[in-house]
């Protein structure tokens, strides 16, 4: 047994019940004890004996050489290279794959019952899928499955059920908050950082709208974050056909990045509508109000589809829909 396995016995006594020898501290006896080098007959026996006494109660056994742990058992199945080790460990790391690509989390493998599982804990499961897919690709599926999780949640809610549990919230945890307190509350911060990676990557109602156009028009070229004139870029745009579409957010009315920001937007805004009519296009402003949802999105993709089908294009002006 190696020493990290050396079972945790209280001896209650620094003399050798088996040569009478007196140690400073426990300690010092129990390495007299488990030295690997004490090999005579009646000091083994001991040794056997304590080992079993302590492993008695042990609650966790190897699925492969049924050992028992209290612990390590994890290291235990990785550091073992025979054949049948090898092989429970193989299966083992298909069998987390396979529930994590089916949107089990760690602590969700965890509840199921199986010799993959049993006395294996969400940490080994977690470390386990990090290792053989690699971190970004872990954390890259591990967010999904939160997203799908909080949707599953709030979808059990109506419009004013969310709004009671939102307000038990505010009372708790935002309502006493200084000014400058909620500026660095964790929730800000997030909605910031968020908010900002979308005005240069678009928010996911952009990009699904983005998706279904190209559906929907696969004969015409669209191009996402078209540069116009180096300096600016349109969210979406048919060059040959002179048409734009904008998709403004929250951020484009509401001063989540302050006022002065908010100004600043909206200036650039006139400007970029100045530009774009200047050389007769015709530009489509979307007002979105941030919050990711494919049936807004489809009713407004339908709305610039019959503009265009239609041919109710007014080169050289703005509209908003």
């Amino acid at each position: 047994m190696s020493k990290m396995q050396r079972p945790k016995t209280n001896l209650n006594t620094k003399k050798c019940k088996i040569c009478k020898r007196d140690f400073k501290s426990e300690k010092a006896l129990k390495d007299h004890i488990f030295n690997t080098r004490v090999k005579d007959r009646e000091h083994v026996k001991y040794k056997k004996f304590l080992r079993e006494l302590r492993f008695r109660n042990a609650n966790k056994i190897c699925p492969v050489c049924k050992r028992k742990f209290f612990r390590m058992l994890g290291m235990h199945i990785n550091v073992l290279k025979d054949i049948e080790h090898r092989r429970f460990r193989k299966e083992q790391t298909g069998f987390f794959f396979k529930l994590f690509s089916k949107n089990f989390s760690p602590s969700d493998i965890e509840k199921i019952k199986s010799k993959y599982t049993t006395h294996f804990g969400g940490k080994y499961i977690y470390t386990s899928l990090k290792n053989n897919l690699g971190e970004n690709k872990y954390f890259e599926i591990s967010k999904r499955i939160f997203s799908n999780k909080r949707k599953k949640y709030w979808s059990g809610f109506n419009v004013e059920q969310r709004k009671a549990l939102m307000k038990n919230v505010y009372e708790s945890e935002w309502k006493n908050l200084s000014l400058e307190e909620r500026r660095k509350h964790p929730w800000v911060i997030a909605g910031l950082k968020a908010s900002l990676e979308s005005s240069k990557k678009g928010s996911k109602n952009q990009k699904y709208a983005y998706h279904l156009l190209t559906k929907e028009f696969p004969n015409l070229k669209f191009k996402y974050n078209y540069i116009l004139e180096k300096d600016w870029h349109v969210d979406i745009a048919i060059p040959e056909r002179k048409i734009f579409i904008e998709w403004d957010g929250r951020h484009h009315r509401i001063p989540i990045h302050g006022v002065s920001y908010l100004n600043n937007r909206k200036n650039r805004d006139k400007i970029k509508n100045r530009i774009i009519t200047s050389f007769g296009g015709f530009l489509i402003r979307v007002r979105d109000d941030g919050r990711e949802n494919r049936d807004f999105v489809k009713s407004k993709v339908c709305e610039i589809k019959n503009i265009i089908n239609k041919r109710n294009i007014w080169y050289g002006r703005v509209i908003q829909i």
